[in-house]
């Protein structure tokens, strides 16, 4: 366990924990597969919530990076799909106009809390994210609902059944907090076939338990990370598979 350390006493040896072992749930929520049946084409419902648990009026603390691990026997095919071809910076230029329509895959909102206790600067502010099919990478464009408005490009790069994100810094108004935080996640991604294969399928087997776990990982920039497995329910088929 990073950062653990024993130190020999009189009678017993103290283990002094890692922040990650002694910090309470920073997330909560779910992430599932929109259809319960297996070996079927699916799309993804995120719905997580971010707080500090230490002080529940203070802003969540500012994530660094996350993973989303889908089961095993999940497909993912971004050949499927159409993909977006555009670079970062026509991206940043043009926002989703920059990607093909055909290659949307979903989105929804992303609330952010800057910590702000200016009345003239919001605390929160609610992003509106398209998500588009890329060579085994989801890319993000997040546009603010600010006045200011600015624009947010990220990757979600796919290995296995893992995408893993670099969330992109931003300043935040907390002095014991480098970079702006969480507040909610909201993302809806489509089941998408074409030609008979799906861009994304369930499992081919629903297990006794009757759901299937995803399992995200949180990096935040304070050196905790975090866990979340989530629960998606799935139908037993009457055969027993």
């Amino acid at each position: 366990m990073r950062g653990s350390w024993i130190a020999s006493a009189a009678v017993l040896p103290a283990v002094a924990l890692s922040p990650s072992a002694l910090a309470a749930p920073r997330q909560s929520g779910t992430i599932a597969f929109t259809t319960t049946a297996p070996g079927a084409p699916t799309g993804i419902d995120t719905a997580l919530d971010f707080t500090n648990p230490d002080q529940p009026d203070q802003k969540a603390p500012s994530l660094r990076s996350f993973s989303i691990t889908f089961p095993a026997g999940t497909v993912i095919d971004t050949a499927v799909q159409d993909q977006c071809h555009a670079t970062d910076a026509e991206l940043y230029l043009e926002g989703a106009a920059a990607c093909p329509s055909s290659s949307r895959v979903g989105g929804g909102t992303l609330v952010s809390d800057t910590g702000s206790t200016d009345p003239s600067v919001p605390r929160y502010v609610t992003n509106v994210v398209t998500q588009f099919n890329a060579q085994d990478d989801l890319r993000g464009v997040a546009d603010s609902q600010s006045s200011p408005s600015f624009r947010t490009i990220t990757h979600s790069r796919l290995s296995g059944t893992t995408y893993n994100t670099i969330v992109p810094p931003f300043p935040t108004f907390s002095a014991s907090d480098p970079f702006t935080g969480f507040k909610s996640w909201r993302l809806h991604d489509d089941p998408f076939v074409k030609a008979g294969r799906a861009s994304f399928s369930t499992p081919p087997r629903c297990p006794s338990t009757r759901y299937w776990t995803v399992t995200a990982s949180f990096a935040y920039w304070d050196g905790v990370t975090q866990a979340l497995a989530s629960r998606s329910p799935c139908t037993r088929r009457s055969t027993g598979a």
